[in-house]
Parts: C-alpha cells; structure tokens; sequence
C-alpha cells in the first residue's frame, strides 16, 4: 500500500510537471539555452524550439521576463525543452485582428501585412540596407512615391529611362548633353552667362 501511495504521488508529480508556464529567467545565447523560473520551480539550462535549425536555420532566442511553455518529456524538468512564447500583461498582445502579421521591436521598428487591407508596413528608426548579387525588380499598377528629406543619390555605369521625364524644380547637368529630338525652351536659354536665345544672321 505505502509502495502504490509513493507510485501515485511520484505520477502525479510527472502528470503537473509536464506543461509548466514560467518566465525566461537567465539567457546564454552562446549555449545557447535558457533557465524558466515557474512557480517553486527554477529549472537548469535548456534548449529551445526555434522553426528551423538546419540546413534552413532560424534565430530568434528569447529574452528575461519573456512569458514561455516549458514542455517536460515524462514530467522530468531536466530533459524539458522550452516553446516560446505567451502574451502577459508585462508583453501584451500588439494587435487585436487576426489579418494583421506583426512584429514589432524594442527600438520602436515594427514591420506589419494587413491581409484584409492588403498592405505591408515597415517602419525603421535606422538605416535599411538591401543587398543583392543579381536583378532587383520593383513593379507597381500604382504610382511608386519615393520621398527624401536629404536628398537621392542613384551611382549605375549608365542610368536608363523609358517614357516621358518631366522636373519640376532647377535640372543641373555636369557632363556633356546629347539631344537627338527638338530642344524646345519656353525662357531664356543661357550660354555661358550670355544670353543664346539672339543669334546674327
């Protein structure tokens, strides 16, 4: 009898240890792994599920006082592998539509799709580089904004555009100006200083 009572007890005790809620307590991300304070518990150093880790490898570990899932196999923390990551009152819920894909940072950068809206929003405090060995192609049925507060710099061999270029504002040319069509000017074209609109016959 005392045997079965210790056996009950010992299954019960691996049945509440099987899924434990706890907070990322300490981080060693060159492990790496992490320990979860759940409750009386405080577990040793334990590895945890990221989507991809081979070939295709993901990173994205978790921080202190990110609420996570420690999942115990047989109920013995020290084999427990840790599922990120649960919304606390601390780490809220960023949106509250399930169309919305978001992922907001500490910094305040946040990237968000509005399936329902059908809009992609990336918001950046910082620089953003992109980088590419071959052809990057960008292609709108909608006017393309680009917008600058400084200024555009474009550095190519040579710069190609197809249709019609129009400037609103002063065009300033360094280089020598080939023309194949007609030149036709409205005001006074200046030559040197001088004006070239008066020409001797």
């Amino acid at each position: 009898m005392i045997g079965d009572a210790v056996a009950i007890t010992e299954l019960a005790r691996c049945l509440a240890n099987m899924i434990r809620i706890g907070t990322v307590s300490d981080a060693d991300y060159g492990g790496p792994k992490v320990r979860v304070k759940a409750g009386d518990l405080h577990t040793g150093w334990l590895p945890w599920l990221t989507t991809r880790a081979g070939k295709d490898v993901t990173w994205w570990p978790p921080e202190v006082g990110e609420q996570v899932l420690i999942l115990c196999p047989d109920g013995d923390p020290a084999q427990a592998v840790v599922l990120m990551a649960i919304y606390s009152t601390a780490q809220p819920a960023p949106a509250d539509r399930p169309t919305i894909h978001l992922t907001r940072y500490p910094d305040g950068a946040e990237i968000s799709y509005d399936r329902e809206a059908h809009q992609l929003t990336a918001n950046i405090p910082g620089d953003v580089s992109l980088t590419a060995t071959g052809t990057v192609t960008v292609k709108a049925d909608g006017v393309i904004d680009v917008e600058s507060a400084s200024g555009i710099t474009i550095k190519a061999p040579t710069v190609t555009i197809e249709g019609t270029l129009k400037v609103k504002g002063d065009l300033s040319q360094a280089g020598n100006l080939d023309v194949t069509g007609n030149v036709n000017a409205s005001g006074t074209v200046m030559d040197a200083g001088g004006n070239s609109n008066h020409h001797k016959h």
